[in-house]
């Protein structure tokens, strides 16, 4: 069951990335994160209260659970700040992946904590970090007849718009899968963790957003429908996650779930045409290649 809940973890956040790109646009990206991170807290809120459960895992769950879950919740908000940054600023062919490579961080904090690998994995966890390096070269040549004008027009490598952001978001939600696998999930279940995620996002953000004297309006018109959208993907990507790490292994769900970049590309192939160079073709591949080893 972990391999379903993983793999439908990226379903789900590969449709939500992909939806991301235009909200952030649009709206900006903590905006849209204040929003879709409201839209989740409010319908996992109705959920609790009915259930019955955010009583129950308030009064049994100790004080310890609660403070990782807090740290957790942090974590994975000044993550998704960065991954949504990437998304608005970056091409979502490029971004996405090297953002998923957080399923390398993931393992490797799981087996330092205990948890075993195959040799095959952990050539899986080396093809990832490979590849993020390569997706985010791009050529960069001089004009036509140029060449050997000057040095500086030589034909070099640089890190095309987003990269930065994305490779903090791989780091912070590397940190996230992770504790919460083992530190957060075992003590305040599967639903718990994922409201408390974004009751403490919400928190963040809005002061931020007033301190910073930036708007808070909510969104109109087709956009709600876009927050709506990101809101419900990304919630169920983040159950099926929490429900995998319940039932089974923290790798495996991490890498998995890490699959939504190929979601994200496959989208951003089919509607929006981008295009990619050859090496960075080739780093894709050798990340999306990585990721299947570590499953093994």
């Amino acid at each position: 069951m972990d391999i379903v809940f993983g793999l439908l973890s990226a379903l789900s956040f590969g449709s939500a990335d992909f939806i991301a790109r235009f909200s952030t646009r649009i709206l900006g990206v903590k905006r849209t994160l204040f929003y879709t991170q409201g839209f989740g807290f409010l319908v996992l809120m109705l959920y609790l209260l009915l259930t019955g459960d955010l009583v129950y895992y308030t009064t049994h769950a100790s004080w310890q659970v609660w403070c990782w879950g807090l740290v957790c919740a942090v974590i994975y908000t000044l993550g998704y700040l960065c991954l949504y940054r990437a998304f608005a600023v970056g091409q979502m062919s490029v971004v996405a992946p090297i953002a998923s490579s957080y399923a390398a961080v993931s393992v490797l904090l799981s087996v330092i904590s205990g948890e075993r690998l195959a040799p095959l994995q952990w050539l899986g966890i080396i093809a990832v970090l490979a590849g993020a390096v390569l997706a985010t070269l791009q050529k960069s040549g001089p004009a036509a007849g140029t060449e050997h004008v000057m040095p500086s027009t030589k034909t070099r490598r640089r890190l095309p718009p987003g990269v930065f952001w994305a490779l903090l978001a791989a780091v912070g939600l590397g940190v996230t899968f992770w504790l919460l696998g083992f530190a957060v999930t075992p003590g305040m279940g599967s639903i718990v963790p994922v409201w408390l995620f974004r009751l403490v996002a919400a928190c963040m953000i809005a002061p931020l957003m007033l301190v910073r004297r930036e708007s808070l309006a909510p969104p109109r018109g087709s956009i709600t429908a876009l927050v709506v959208g990101i809101g419900i993907f990304d919630m169920a990507g983040m159950l099926f996650s929490t429900l995998g790490f319940a039932v089974g292994s923290i790798a495996i769900v991490s890498v998995l779930s890490s699959l939504y970049s190929a979601v994200s590309i496959l989208l951003a192939w089919l509607l929006l045409r981008e295009r990619l160079q050859k090496v960075q073709w080739s780093g894709i591949a050798l990340l999306l290649a990585g990721i299947a080893l570590t499953n093994l």
